[in-house]
């Protein structure tokens, strides 16, 4: 049951994958598996979520030792799995989040968003860009809300977490 449920979800984040590329000249020259790893993660996590009951300890037993101890050989894995060949996970901020920030105006939005990608806290921010506090947490804020806009950064945002502007009678007004 549980090989099935995974081939079917990972051909349906190929299926998506494919689409999307075909749709999108500008991403016949990038690479789609990222993209690929992050869709079959995303239709996991819904399936997961739309369960009625817990999985029992067995099968999670059988989740983390096939997904979550991933062996370093595709020989390591034994039984069903066999075929299955460990990958690299997505890293986000070096795959994402940088090449969207890249991609921004230069601003001092930008820079913000480049400092905190660093690793940067908002005081030493603001100390560096001679700013307030205050005005380094609202251009975060204003970045943030640049990058969720960016083309890249859309593929990998679910439908239950996208931002949507409040209509006027959902403002109790």
């Amino acid at each position: 049951m549980l090989r099935s449920q995974v081939q079917d979800m990972a051909h349906e984040a190929l299926v998506r994958t494919y689409v999307v590329w075909l749709r999108d000249p500008e991403k016949r020259d990038r690479n789609p598996l990222p993209y690929a790893r992050e869709t079959a993660n995303n239709l996991a996590n819904d399936a997961y979520d739309k369960l009625a009951e817990p999985a029992d300890e067995a099968g999670l037993q059988e989740c983390e030792r096939v997904f979550v101890a991933r062996p370093s050989r595709a020989s390591d894995l034994h039984g069903d799995y066999a075929g299955l060949v460990p990958h690299t996970p997505l890293d986000p901020l070096e795959e994402l989040v940088i090449p969207a920030i890249r991609r921004m105006k230069r601003t001092q939005r930008r820079d913000v968003a480049e400092m905190r990608s660093q690793g940067m806290e908002d005081q030493a921010i603001a100390e560096r860009m001679k700013r307030e506090p205050a005005r380094i947490q609202t251009l975060m804020t204003k970045a943030a809300a640049e990058l969720r806009e960016d083309e890249q950064i859309q593929l990998h945002i679910r439908d239950r977490h996208r931002k949507t502007r409040r209509r006027e009678e959902d403002t109790g007004e």
